[in-house]
C-alpha cells in the first residue's frame, strides 16, 4: 500500500528470505538486496578483497600462521539452492595465505560444520562460543581473522574473558561495516 501511495520509491533489504525476495522483486520500484541468491540487484561483501586486506595486515604484524572464525562455510549453499558465493572466500584464503607464507590448518578454521548453518543472523553469542572453542585448541595460530562483524563482538568478549594480550599473544583482524559504530576496547585491526 505504501508503494501504491508513492510513500516508498525504492526498497533496500539487508537480510531477508527467499519468499520475500521474490515478492520484493515484483514491486514496481527499484530494489536492492544483500543476499547470496542469484537475483538482479543483489549486493554481496567483497570477501576476496576482505581476505587480501586481512591477511596482508596480519603478515605486516609479523604473523606466521592464521586461523579463521567465520559464519560462512566452504560447502554452504545459497538461498536458491546453488553453491554459495562465499565458497570463493576459502579458495582465496588458502591462495593468499600461501602467497604470504602464512601457515593455515583445517582445525584452525572455525566455521559451520558440513551441511549445517549458524542461522541467518549469527550473533555475538556464536562469536563468543567459537572463540572459546578456538582458545581451547591444543595448538593455535598467532593470527586470527573474524568475519562478519555480526559475530565480532562475541569474539571480543572471549578475548577479554580469556585475558588474551592482543597483539602480543594473538593478532586479530575483524570485519566491520563502514559507518557502523562498534566499541572495541581491544586493539584489533578492523577491515572496513
Amino acid at each position: 500500500r505504501a508503494v501504491e501511495r508513492r510513500e516508498i520509491q525504492a526498497l533496500i533489504t539487508s537480510t531477508t528470505d527467499w519468499p520475500h525476495l521474490r515478492w520484493h522483486n515484483k514491486l514496481p520500484i527499484p530494489t536492492a538486496h544483500h543476499t547470496s541468491a542469484r537475483i538482479p540487484n543483489r549486493v554481496l561483501y567483497d570477501s576476496e578483497q576482505f581476505i587480501d586486506l586481512s591477511l596482508q595486515a596480519l603478515a605486516r604484524q609479523g604473523c606466521r600462521s592464521v586461523g579463521l572464525i567465520a559464519k560462512v562455510a566452504p560447502d554452504a549453499v545459497a538461498s536458491d539452492g546453488q553453491p554459495h558465493p562465499s565458497a570463493r572466500f576459502f579458495e582465496k584464503l588458502v591462495t593468499v595465505a600461501g602467497e604470504l607464507k602464512l601457515q593455515i590448518r583445517n582445525e584452525w578454521m572455525l566455521t559451520p560444520r558440513q551441511g549445517q548453518s549458524w542461522g541467518r543472523r549469527p550473533t555475538e553469542q556464536k562469536g563468543y562460543e567459537k572463540f572459546s572453542e578456538f582458545w581451547q585448541l591444543p595448538e593455535r595460530p598467532d593470527g586470527l581473522v573474524v568475519f562478519p562483524d555480526a559475530i565480532a563482538l562475541g569474539v571480543v568478549y572471549g578475548l577479554i574473558e580469556q585475558r588474551v594480550q592482543v597483539p602480543g599473544e594473538l593478532k586479530v583482524v575483524m570485519h566491520k561495516d563502514a559507518d557502523v559504530e562498534m566499541f572495541c576496547p581491544v586493539p584489533v585491526t578492523f577491515v572496513t
